[in-house]
């Protein structure tokens, strides 16, 4: 049975490995556990036995002096555990406490996970060209209830 929780600050060296393990794109660690410390309400992590198998990472976007807009920086499952609905269950306790904000992500373009984000609200609001440092596209996504 899958439980899910907030992340703490010591769940970050297993949440960045999982992130380096299946994603290309990584933070530096001083920045995960910055976000986890700061802005728990807006990271989770689900556990099967008492080991983390997936997160959603996410944070107000001071990058672009937005606080009141909120980004879905990361999320990632083991491979293992992955089509049992825990994507889709971190991104709704998410969701839930994005509340009535803006909140926006962006995807690889091949990234299959584009499918789920639209079927629970997420809109397409165009490409960013070569955004990734491979060349590949971003699609630029955004949910508000």
């Amino acid at each position: 049975m899958y439980k899910y929780s907030y992340t703490l600050p010591n769940d970050v060296n297993i949440i960045k490995k999982i992130n380096e393990t299946y994603l290309p794109e990584n933070y530096k660690y001083s920045l995960w556990f910055e976000i986890v410390k700061n802005f728990p309400k807006y990271n989770f992590v689900c556990k099967k036995d008492n080991e983390i198998v997936g997160y959603i990472l996410g944070c107000p976007n001071f990058l672009d002096e937005k606080p009141d807009e909120i980004i879905l920086m990361s999320i990632a499952i083991e491979k293992e555990h992955r089509r049992k609905g825990i994507a889709r269950s971190l991104i709704k306790l998410f969701l839930r406490e994005v509340g009535k904000k803006r909140c926006i992500l962006q995807v690889r373009e091949s990234n299959k996970a584009i499918s789920l984000y639209e079927s629970l609200g997420f809109k397409s609001e165009g490409l960013h060209q070569k955004y990734y440092k491979d060349g590949e596209n971003a699609v630029m996504m955004s949910y508000q209830k």
